[in-house]
């Protein structure tokens, strides 16, 4: 299915003459409560955050790693954005001068903080003189503010500021569009994963049961029927029966 896809795509931009700077990130139904989680795994991963810290060490370390890309800017000074993207994402900062002032101010926080974490992919991608590409696995499982951050993310001209081309390859089951509708309303290409015919199923289905001595027609039934045409399905289905004892 699509991780299949995703594997021979990577393959194939690995192989290319300039390989993107590569951010990964992976949604899991535990996290789609927690707000920006999925913004946050992203960004730990491209900083290099461990996630072991006490709640005190995770924001010095972010302060430290996040200051250093707006060290060199005239107009932005570097520990307010730390703090004010840091809180954002759970760190709580607010007990710092730069964010008790936004907070309860109708949403400047999260337009500040947005601002500086499109400024921190950029960066971290513009330091690197590579396009910048966003991988996130299972995207429906997101929460539905980092989905409203990629919405943002995506509307910036060119993807970012000044030119850094940018892409988010998200793989994502159609349930995505009942968790956030909006999603069908930026730019984009989708590819969209059909189910095997039935001349396909077949094939699928013999080379799963290979191994077996005696394969019952019931079980090539159930196998190519049950599952609907889903790949991932018929080799869970396998899998089940194996666990089971059954086969």
């Amino acid at each position: 299915g699509k991780s299949r896809l995703e594997q021979t795509f990577e393959a194939w931009a690995h192989a290319q003459p300039q390989v993107a700077l590569w951010l990964r990130a992976r949604c899991q139904p535990q996290t789609q409560a927690q707000p920006y989680g999925l913004l946050r795994d992203l960004l730990a991963g491209a900083l290099a955050l461990p996630d072991t810290d006490s709640p005190a060490q995770a924001r010095e370390r972010f302060t430290a790693a996040v200051a250093p890309l707006f060290a060199a800017d005239a107009a932005t000074e570097a520990e307010p954005a730390a703090h004010v993207l840091g809180h954002l994402l759970g760190l709580n900062f607010a007990d710092s001068p730069h964010v008790q002032g936004l907070l309860g101010g109708g949403g400047h926080l999260r337009t500040l903080a947005y601002h500086a974490a499109a400024e921190v992919l950029r960066r971290l991608a513009q330091g690197r003189a590579r396009p910048l590409l966003l991988q996130v696995e299972d995207l429906h499982w997101a929460d539905s503010a980092s989905l409203h951050f990629l919405r943002h993310l995506a509307a910036l001209p060119a993807g970012l500021p000044t030119g850094v081309p940018t892409w988010v390859l998200a793989l994502a089951r159609p349930t995505l569009d009942e968790v956030d509708p909006l999603w069908r309303g930026i730019e984009q290409q989708r590819v969209l994963l059909q189910a095997l015919l039935p001349a396909q199923r077949d094939t699928l289905a013999s080379a799963l049961l290979a191994p077996l001595p005696v394969v019952p027609p019931e079980l090539r039934t159930l196998l190519v029927e049950r599952a609907a045409g889903n790949p991932f399905y018929m080799e869970e289905l396998v899998q089940m029966l194996l666990d089971r004892g059954a086969l």
